[in-house]
């Protein structure tokens, strides 16, 4: 069964965007309606996985980004047919969606980080992977 894998950026709080004056959060507003378009288009013709840095947490109504944000990429996901896998980790703006159907197959969530040779993170955004019973 073939699964689409959308992968994305959708922009932080102080993007100046194209004019370079957007108030804060005016283009990650823009980029979640922009975004919202292609996963509506992509339901139902496949199943879909969307996963990247969504700059928003999901966890409650408190964490990273605004109420307004997660109300409007809530909706989003949920106009899209799509299923927010990690919303339940708190603090965390890296988020994988799956197709609401796939739902059931998830048998787990897991983090890592990567590390320098010196000790050091990588990056500040952990790695999230779910791994997914077919069978």
């Amino acid at each position: 069964m073939p699964l689409y894998v959308y992968g994305t950026v959708i922009t932080w709080a102080n993007d100046p965007g194209p004019s370079g004056d957007a108030k804060k959060w005016t283009e990650q507003y823009r980029a979640i309606e922009q975004q919202a378009l292609d996963w509506q288009d992509l339901h139902g013709s496949q199943p879909i996985c969307v996963a990247g840095d969504f700059n928003q947490t999901l966890h409650g109504p408190t964490g990273y980004g605004t109420k307004a944000g997660r109300k409007q990429l809530l909706t989003a996901l949920k106009h899209g047919g799509l299923s927010c896998i990690t919303d339940v980790i708190d603090y965390n703006i890296d988020h994988i969606c799956l197709s609401a159907e796939w739902k059931p197959y998830v048998s787990g969530l897991y983090r890592w980080q990567a590390y320098t040779t010196t000790g050091a993170p990588v990056s500040d955004h952990g790695g999230f992977y779910v791994e997914l019973r077919l069978s």
